[in-house]
């Protein structure tokens, strides 16, 4: 497994688990004890990891990975619900598009002739629609460097200043109860305003997510039109969503 790889396989670990040791990831990743304390030292000069006692956890920030790594981590599922999203715009519809990398791979799917408006808070997303000739507004804000994506209360007060009609995103967890949550408390509060400003509610998630918890909290399945997911959710959660959207 090449050194970026070993990266990202370290990091997947790490949120699955929070706090994980050199041993044990050094077993789950098929390299010596030596060469994992290598890169967990590599990985927490570039602000990825803080090492522990033995082991490692994420930073004390709570930050998921870059968006240049989280890009690359479950793509095929990520591209697969992309495209199972993108069948769900309606034409002429006000679509947002959040920043998370799952969310993002709808862009791919999109054209103009689906003659929608995207309202999005991603600097990347917005280079990729307007090469698409997709009429497409920026929400302007804060740029979080550590994923290009705009955030703060400009952002949020141009969300309140509109409608939208379909509102596609994600975040970092779904608890066992079906509580959606995320690591950034910028990035939640944003995502309370679209909602708010939402006509329509889908959420993108890849099937890691599931059963995990973060300290900020989103909403509930109940709160949500439609999840797709690159597998099955579990029976107890697939009952609730949209509970509340009648």
């Amino acid at each position: 497994m090449l050194p970026y790889d070993r990266q990202q396989e370290i990091l997947r670990q790490l949120e699955t688990h929070g706090h994980i040791s050199i041993h044990r990831l050094a077993q789950l990743i098929h390299v010596s004890e030596p060469t994992m304390r290598r890169d967990l030292v590599r990985m927490e000069k570039q602000g990825l990891i803080r090492r522990t006692y033995g082991g490692a956890v994420l930073p004390d920030d709570g930050e998921p990975a870059p968006l240049s790594l989280r890009k690359e981590d479950n793509a095929g599922a990520k591209r697969r619900i992309a495209a199972e999203a993108v069948k769900l715009l309606r034409k002429g519809a006000t679509v947002y598009i959040d920043s998370a990398s799952t969310v993002q791979n709808m862009i791919a799917f999109m054209s103009e002739n689906q003659e929608i408006t995207v309202i999005t808070n991603s600097l990347s997303a917005c280079q990729l629609l307007t090469e698409k000739r997709i009429k497409t507004y920026c929400v302007g804000g804060l740029v979080d460097l550590n994923d290009d994506a705009m955030r703060g209360k400009y952002a949020e007060d141009f969300i309140r200043s509109i409608r939208i009609d379909q509102a596609f995103f994600s975040c970092s967890s779904v608890s066992s109860d079906g509580v959606l949550g995320g690591h950034n408390e910028q990035a939640i509060s944003l995502l309370h305003t679209v909602l708010h400003n939402s006509r329509q509610h889908i959420f993108l998630c890849t099937y890691n997510k599931i059963g995990r918890s973060c300290m900020h909290t989103l909403c509930s399945l109940r709160d949500i039109d439609q999840v797709i997911c690159d597998q099955p959710l579990p029976a107890e959660l697939a009952k609730i969503v949209g509970k509340n959207r009648t």
